[in-house]
């Protein structure tokens, strides 16, 4: 988590998995004791520096002024996302 200051907040990521996502939480104060691996994504998901974060890709979009898009690849019937027919 790099909340813009060049990583300096950033926990060491040493750890991966549930050792990781309760290390990274702990750091943040949290009481992390008998989560499981999705309890503790949702409580790291709740968090307004995590969710204001930004991936390299939107990083660099937004330096040079692109508009950055997702499209997921995934199979259609889990798609979001709607064709438009341009006639």
């Amino acid at each position: 988590m790099n909340a813009g200051d060049g990583g300096k907040n950033r926990e060491e990521m040493n750890m991966i998995g549930l050792a990781g996502l309760r290390s990274v939480l702990t750091a943040m104060g949290v009481d992390v004791e008998g989560l499981n691996v999705g309890e503790c994504q949702s409580l790291l998901w709740q968090c307004d520096v995590v969710r204001a974060q930004l991936t390299s890709a939107e990083e660099v979009a937004r330096k040079y002024g692109v508009t950055l898009i997702y499209t997921p690849k995934s199979p259609p019937r889990f798609s979001r996302t709607t064709s438009l027919s341009l006639i």
